[in-house]
């Protein structure tokens, strides 16, 4: 049995041999691609079919059909460790179990006993070893934080032995002696401000997105017991508003703490300077566009990075319901500067020939799939320019109450005007129609853009203890 894509290099073959009946691995290693493929079945006993192994827990729980199929077309079979060995190791560890120890678990299980198993390679406390490429025997490898390796070898032990296993300490709950080493046998901790999903679908988008991202770096808390602080600063950072230093106070708070603090998926407009030494300890900042990171650097000379809004990579799933728009027009509400508030239109040609969606009723993906069956969306709302470019629709925009719409467009340099004036509607929607070019450009643009991704070496480091 091996594990995930390790290679097969002559290399190594005095080390731990050529052959491979059984191929392990998880969600994030699972693909079946010729050069994989070929390495398997090249490595495999002619007289045999190698069998796959698929672990159980967390988002790892489904198998792709068409890849189940794939396999199955070279006589192979597809195999998954069953849910209950999963709960029983998460509930005894207090931390998702390692793909090593699940399938250790259900042979103690299925045979009785792990007499005669070979466990070559399996310390798990290798995997925290103060040499950092320590945790991958072929190649230099960021060690994985969120397992309890002190843990796991302390059940394999036992497993070995033939005695039942038993719970060990709590490591989500215990608060470790600063840069002890049992600092590095628990899961990262990780809070998050500025969950905005009752907002409306672009921004529970976002969450979706962000959520996701960090649940395979550590594990979500919402208490005061973490060790890196993420804010999601989405629309919030501007003009000094009382969101803005609501989230500026709480990464103050964190940095006297001296946890990991970061700032991510931002807009930043016309704030005054209180909060710039906070700015200057924060470990990551990433704004959505460059109008955001020039303002940050004229007013505060703070270098962010540049990301589109997360909710653009969210993997769409199907949608709840689809909104005919029958190739029409399009149309969400606006931001009503005289109001201080956005505002859905109630008369006039466009709310009589234009489908009306709305971003608090659908969700993302529905919102996406809706806007497919439109010929162009008119809009004040910036997640939903976000929703139209994944629709790949032509949009009129209004401004709204900063430039996040106008920063999109100046990051990808392309010709796209807002609509200043609602009376000229009409007039911006026939440019759209009569020169789309400019929204292909923006297409193609943000197709090439790589996701924002929090920094592994940071959450390296804090777990290390060495920081946090």
């Amino acid at each position: 049995m091996r594990f995930n894509n390790a290679p097969f290099a002559t290399g190594h073959v005095a080390d731990y041999g050529a052959r491979m009946h059984v191929h392990v691995m998880g969600a994030g290693t699972f693909r079946i691609t010729g050069s994989v493929l070929a390495q398997v079945l090249a490595s495999t006993d002619p007289a045999e079919r190698c069998q796959f192994f698929w672990r159980s827990g967390g988002r790892s729980t489904d198998l792709r059909q068409d890849r189940i199929d794939g396999l199955k077309g070279f006589d192979m079979g597809v195999v998954r460790t069953p849910p209950q060995h999963y709960s029983a190791l998460k509930e005894l560890l207090n931390a998702g179990p390692s793909s090593g120890l699940q399938v250790l678990y259900t042979l103690y299980r299925t045979r009785g006993s792990l007499n005669n198993v070979n466990t070559y390679g399996f310390s798990l406390v290798d995997q925290i070893d103060p040499n950092v490429g320590s945790s991958n025997y072929y190649r230099n490898a960021i060690p994985a934080v969120t397992h309890n390796w002190q843990g796991e070898a302390a059940l394999l032990a036992a497993l070995k032995a033939g005695t039942e296993p038993t719970p060990q300490p709590s490591i989500s709950s215990v608060e470790p002696p600063r840069r002890s080493p049992r600092s590095r046998f628990r899961p990262l901790r990780l809070r998050l401000i500025g969950d905005h999903a009752h907002y409306h679908c672009g921004s529970a988008a976002v969450t979706d997105q962000l959520t996701g991202m960090l649940g395979k770096k550590g594990v979500l808390v919402s208490d005061d017991n973490y060790d890196v602080l993420v804010v999601n600063g989405e629309g919030t950072m501007h003009h000094d508003r009382k969101g803005h230093i609501a989230k500026m106070k709480a990464i103050a708070r964190a940095q006297k703490l001296g946890r990991i603090t970061m700032l991510v998926n931002s807009v930043w407009q016309q704030n005054d300077d209180r909060f710039d030494d906070v700015l200057r300890r924060l470990d990551f900042i990433a704004v959505r566009e460059v109008l955001s990171q020039r303002d940050l650097m004229e007013r505060h000379e703070i270098r962010a990075s540049v990301f589109p809004d997360m909710s653009y990579n969210l993997t769409l799933g199907a949608p709840e319901r689809v909104v005919d728009c029958q190739g029409g027009l399009a149309v969400t509400d606006f931001y009503a500067r005289e109001f201080g508030q956005f505002v859905r239109l109630t008369g006039g040609p466009l709310n009589r020939d234009a489908t009306f969606l709305s971003m608090q009723e659908l969700d993302w993906s529905s919102l996406v799939h809706s806007l497919k069956t439109a010929r162009l969306l008119v809009t004040g709302r910036h997640h939903a320019v976000y929703a139209a470019c994944r629709a790949e629709i032509p949009f009129v925009a209004v401004p709204g109450n900063t430039h996040k719409i106008e920063g999109l467009i100046a990051s990808a340099g392309v010709d796209i005007p807002l609509c200043k004036d609602p009376r000229k509607l009409r007039k911006a929607i026939q440019r759209a129609l009569d020169d789309p070019q400019p929204y292909r450009d923006l297409f193609a643009w943000l197709r090439e853009q790589p996701p924002c991704k929090i920094p592994g070496h940071l959450m390296v480091r804090t777990a290390d203890g060495r920081n946090g």
